[in-house]
Parts: structure tokens; C-alpha cells; sequence
């Protein structure tokens, strides 16, 4: 090597080592300031964008990770496809993400996925959607609402404030479901009839009820309005409307109100959305039980980072609930927040973060 050479590269190493000990000096004396820290999470979302629900629980994820130690979301978008799903999580499995967190499109098919997870070490927590037994093995916790008694209570209520029909003994429902063959969908149409039927028994000792109908539409409100649309100008006399979600129910609401039909056709419902608030206190539904999206979001942040360190946890997590209505939607209706898990679960929301 010739002596300019070596010297060019004498001065190279010069400069880097300066470079080096200026920003280790900046480290040290620069007050507040700390080097980059935090996990790297993956999660494989069924949809985004679609669905104003599932927007809040990912925004309150993003938010409570950062808040529990600056840690990086990384969120790929299944767009309802099962086999895209487990795609997405097999892609994370091979960036060696420190934990995944899966929102499914259905709680069984995703198996595969979950257990290769498992097998790389990398711990999974799946929310929202209610996780299948025998994926409980292989999961640090599923966080989800209990569907079924959450349900269960507003159709209990449902019956207690239900306008009976004067001109015949027959009660005529229309059931807007979610997702066909899953899980939560039938939990919560089971809970919601369940809960019906019992609080009508006790009140009228009897009861004829005539289904008229069952329509999917997979949590979206558009597919709401157009699958509710077409049953209701058959069954004008339709006296409940059993609807899973407050997507739902959005959704088709703008059916009731040009058939002449809101606040006459009542509706029971489940979520807790500030438009079926503002329903509620206008008479045009009668009841929904809050299902927190940015409290299941929380939740989940906080289970997966307690999974990457080795705490252990139940099998599952429920998010509380509550039920909503006349009574009390103005308690908790702040027009300016699509929802206000916040007002609602003050103390679970706002529980101490882990340091």
C-alpha cells in the first residue's frame, strides 16, 4: 500500500471516530434524549378501511405501543381473504417480528398461520374476533368483547322496552348478521334472541316469534342497506330489527328513515358508535351495548408487549361492556369523538401503563 493510501485511509478512521464520539457526547449530555428502543410488532388486519371500528382499535393500538416504550406496528391489510392472511403472517414470521397481533377474517382457517407462529417462538395475540378453542394453545391471550353477554343484556333490554303490537299475538324480526359459520357472528345473534326471548317470556308469559328473515353483511354498512333494503319492502310490518353491529345499523338506518319506519321499527343493536348514539336520543333505535374499539385496541398493545416479556395471561381477555340507551346515550355522546371509551371505562382505560 502506498503511503498516501494508507494515509488517506488513517484519515477516513479519524473522521469516523470523531463522528462517533461526538454523538456518544450528544447521548450523554443532551437532557431527554435516548437512543431509538422498542419491540417490532406485526399484525395482519382483516380490512382496512372499511369499517370505522376496526380504524379506532388499529389508531389505538398504534398509540398505546408507542406509549409503552416507543415500539414499532407494522399492519398488513388481509382485504378479507384468508389465504392473503396467512400469507401476511407467514411474512412476518420471516422478518423475525418480536410479536404479531391478528384480527382474523374467520377465528379457525387462520390456524395454520397461528401455529407456525408459535413454532418460531414468536407470541401471537389475536383480537376483536373470538379466537376458536383450539387455537387457545398456541395464542398468549385472545382480547375480545364477550359477545354473547354483552348481547344477551341488550336483548334483555330490548324486550323490556318493546311496543308491542296491538293488531296480532306475532312479533316479526329481521336478523342483519356479520359473517356467516363464525364464531362471534353467532354468539351475538344467539346473545341478542337469548336475551329477547327470556325478558318477553317473563313479560308476557308466551311468545310467537316469526323470523322473517337472516341477511349477511359482513360488518359493512353498505352491504347493510342493500341486503336490509329488499326483505323490508317485502315485510313492511317487520317489528325489530336484530342488528350485530352499529355498522350495521348505520348502514340500513337510511332504509327506516325513507320507508317512514325509523323509531316505528325497533332496532337493537351492538358497538356503541356516536351516530347510533345520536339515534338513540332522537327515538329512532332503542338499544346497543357498547363493544370499545380503541379499549380493545389498548388492550391488545399492552397483551402483546406483556407476551414478548413472558408474563403470563389468561386465555382470553374480555373487554367490558354496557348497555346504552334513552336513559343514558346522552351521558356518554360527545359529538366531536366517534366513540368515547374514554367516558365510558374511564378506570379500565386509563389503567397505568407498564414502564
Amino acid at each position: 500500500m502506498s503511503m498516501r493510501m494508507k494515509n488517506k485511509k488513517i484519515g477516513i478512521l479519524k473522521k469516523v471516530s470523531l463522528f462517533l464520539l461526538i454523538g456518544l457526547l450528544f447521548v450523554i449530555l443532551v437532557p431527554g434524549f435516548v437512543l431509538a428502543e422498542g419491540y417490532t410488532i406485526g399484525m395482519s388486519q382483516r380490512a382496512i378501511g372499511a369499517n370505522i371500528w376496526w380504524d379506532a382499535m388499529i389508531d389505538a393500538i398504534e398509540k398505546e405501543l408507542d406509549a409503552l416504550g416507543g415500539h414499532t406496528l407494522r399492519i398488513l391489510d388481509a382485504q378479507e381473504d384468508i389465504v392473503q392472511q396467512i400469507r401476511d403472517v407467514e411474512y412476518l414470521i420471516m422478518q423475525d417480528v418480536d410479536g404479531i397481533l391478528i384480527n382474523p377474517v374467520t377465528e379457525i382457517e387462520v390456524r395454520p398461520a397461528v401455529i407456525e407462529a408459535y413454532n418460531a417462538g414468536i407470541p401471537v395475540v389475536m383480537g376483536n374476533e373470538n379466537a376458536d378453542e383450539s387455537l387457545l394453545p398456541y395464542i398468549a391471550t385472545n382480547v375480545t368483547a364477550n359477545d354473547y353477554a354483552a348481547c344477551f343484556a341488550a336483548g334483555v333490554e330490548m324486550a323490556r322496552r318493546m311496543r308491542l303490537p296491538e293488531d296480532r299475538d306475532t312479533i316479526k324480526a329481521l336478523i342483519v348478521a356479520g359473517t356467516p359459520d363464525t364464531e362471534m357472528s353467532l354468539n351475538r345473534r344467539s346473545g341478542l334472541i337469548a336475551g329477547f326471548v327470556e325478558q318477553m317470556l317473563k313479560r308476557r308469559g308466551s311468545l310467537n316469534l316469526d323470523i322473517v328473515g337472516i341477511r349477511y353483511a359482513y360488518f359493512y354498512p353498505d352491504t347493510a342497506r342493500e341486503e336490509v333494503e329488499p326483505i323490508l319492502q317485502a315485510n313492511p310490518d317487520v317489528d325489530v330489527i336484530f342488528s350485530e353491529t352499529d355498522e350495521h345499523t348505520r348502514g340500513f338506518m337510511g332504509v327506516l328513515e325513507d320507508m317512514g319506519k325509523a323509531g316505528e321499527i325497533q332496532v337493537v343493536s351492538l358497538d356503541g358508535i356516536r351516530e347510533v348514539l345520536e339515534y338513540i336520543m332522537d327515538g329512532k333505535v332503542t338499544v346497543t351495548a357498547v363493544n370499545p374499539p380503541q379499549l380493545t385496541g389498548v388492550l391488545m398493545a399492552r397483551a402483546i408487549v406483556a407476551a414478548i416479556e413472558g408474563e403470563d395471561m389468561p386465555s382470553r381477555t374480555y373487554v367490558p361492556s354496557m348497555v346504552i340507551t334513552e336513559d343514558n346515550a346522552a351521558d356518554y355522546y360527545d359529538p366531536e369523538s366517534t366513540f368515547t371509551d374514554h367516558l365510558m371505562f374511564p378506570e379500565e382505560f386509563s389503567s397505568k401503563q407498564k414502564n
